[in-house]
């Protein structure tokens, strides 16, 4: 059956089939044997317990047939005789699997017969001795005697066995206990420090407790100053979430030290709350430097944050979709639009090229609307469009780099405000460049007479959004500019790395 494939060749003596009418050939006559198989399983195990009846029944007899030798009852009770000649005939029949019939007459008197026999038994026996008596106790007795020191000396080796056991479990726990102990005493301090850094100034006292407590944990964290509880307790859901998630980041880290720089994040975001999505972002970033993360998510918001803070590189960042048990899931690599653009130009799809760029763009802008907490016009829709959020990012650009200049000019540091001055002349000339061309990228995404746009005509669009993007982005790093408070009040713009900082606080 392992043999067969789509070519309807039968892989033993190679006479072609019908495709797939060999193996339903195969498998009707498989299943056919396998009943037949089942039924000889079955006349085996009725035969055995036929026989099994036959020989205690001719054990029996044989005992009468002695006791009717023995009280010169020989040629009475004939029928019986028969009767165990027909029960030997049948017992060499089943045993020689002969299907042949056999006629089995038991003696119609046979409860006659039994009556009158057992009535002779009484007659004839005497009524046993003390002394007999005594000897059939005695023998049941020592019988007894003997079953009792097997059992004690069963009992003996058993609680032997029970005692090491006991001792083995005491020490194997004692162990356990200890390295549980060790364990949770080195990650408290760094449990405690990741879950500070991811809530702020609201758990800035945050303490906490962790003891083994057989195979689990006694956790016991502070509520406010409220003494040391249970997570369940006091704190909401998504705080304990938020702590599953740190205490599993400090184990980790701890336990796969020098070993596994891997981590892997299962979809952990399912009851944690916005605010604190962004700050995760940071914790990852900027606490496990050096570590591979692999993180899955059904959150679009977490998973962009995780992309603008320098978490994932955008080409890293895949989306599955469309799954099929068939083909399993489609793939999307969502981060790095240029490629795809670049090769839907080479195959002169103009159109495609276009959908990609918006769509890139639109994702993108969301992401720098969202990083420099940029002005856009409400929609109860949530559906905001390219033209919305780019207006959203560039207003909040120049405003921010305003206040930058005008900060460096309080601080009478003037070789930032030249730098910053020339950050703003280019990007003006970038602004320039994209109010003339992102008007082709909706003509060229729908079908237009007029909009026959070449891959000469498009392709400076490309590269106008493509040095866009780069004014909100470190060259370093990789992560986008964002907009750091200080309560309400702005008070620097800075990427992860600290290479690309505006300070906004005037002198």
């Amino acid at each position: 059956m392992d043999l067969l494939d789509d070519t309807g060749l039968c892989p033993l003596c190679e006479t072609s089939w019908e495709p797939a009418q060999l193996k339903e050939h195969l498998e009707e006559n498989l299943h056919r044997y396998q009943e037949a198989k089942d039924d000889l399983n079955r006349l085996d195990l009725l035969s055995n317990e036929i026989i099994d009846c036959i020989n205690r029944l001719k054990n029996s007899l044989d005992e009468v047939k002695k006791a009717r030798k023995e009280w010169k009852l020989v040629d009475n009770y004939l029928e019986l005789d028969v009767w165990g000649a027909e029960l030997d005939k049948l017992s060499e029949k089943i045993g020689d699997n002969d299907s042949g019939k056999i006629d089995l007459h038991v003696p119609e008197n046979l409860s006659q017969i039994v009556g009158e026999l057992l009535e002779i038994s009484k007659n004839k026996s005497s009524p046993p001795s003390s002394e007999q008596t005594s000897w059939d106790h005695l023998t049941r007795l020592e019988e007894n005697l003997k079953n009792l020191e097997i059992a004690q000396e069963d009992c003996k080796i058993q609680y032997g066995s029970y005692q090491r056991a006991e001792i083995l479990l005491q020490a194997f726990e004692d162990s356990r206990k200890e390295v549980l102990n060790e364990l949770y005493s080195d990650i408290k301090d760094r449990f405690v420090e990741l879950y500070r850094e991811l809530h702020g100034i609201d758990e800035a006292e945050f303490e906490a407790a962790l003891t083994s407590a057989g195979a689990g944990i006694d956790f016991q964290v502070d509520f406010h100053g409220r003494g040391e509880h249970p997570p369940h307790a006091l704190h909401s859901e998504g705080h304990q979430d938020s702590m599953g998630i740190c205490l599993y980041l400090a184990l980790a880290e701890r336990l796969t030290q020098g070993y596994i720089d891997l981590i892997i994040l299962d979809d952990v975001m399912m009851s944690v709350d916005a605010p604190h999505r962004r700050k995760i972002c940071h914790l990852l970033a900027d606490f496990f430097k050096g570590r591979q993360f692999f993180i899955t998510t059904h959150d679009q918001t977490w998973a962009r944050q995780l992309q603008s803070e320098g978490v994932v590189r955008g080409k890293d960042r895949i989306e599955l979709s469309n799954w099929t048990i068939q083909d399993g899931p489609s793939i999307n690599y969502m981060g790095n639009i240029w490629d795809p653009i670049e090769e839907d130009l080479k195959r002169n799809d103009v159109p495609a090229a276009a959908a990609k760029l918006r769509r890139g763009s639109e994702e993108y802008f969301s992401l720098v609307c969202s990083a420099l907490q940029a002005p856009v016009k409400f929609k109860f829709s949530g559906q905001y469009e390219l033209g919305d959020l780019l207006s959203g990012a560039l207003s909040a650009y120049r405003k921010q780099l305003k206040q930058a200049k005008t900060s460096a000019r309080s601080w009478e540091k003037y070789e930032e405000l030249e730098r910053l001055t020339e950050m703003e002349n280019y990007s003006k000339s970038v602004f320039g460049r994209i109010n003339i061309e992102r008007w082709a990228v909706n003509p060229a995404v729908h079908y237009n007479q007029w909009a026959d746009f070449t891959i000469e005509d498009f392709k400076p669009v490309v590269d106008s959004f493509q040095d866009l993007f780069s004014i909100f982005q470190c060259e370093v790093c990789g992560t986008l500019m964002h907009l750091v408070m200080n309560e309400a009040t702005p008070e620097a713009v800075k990427c992860n790395c600290g290479e690309l900082y505006w300070n906004l606080k005037g002198k």
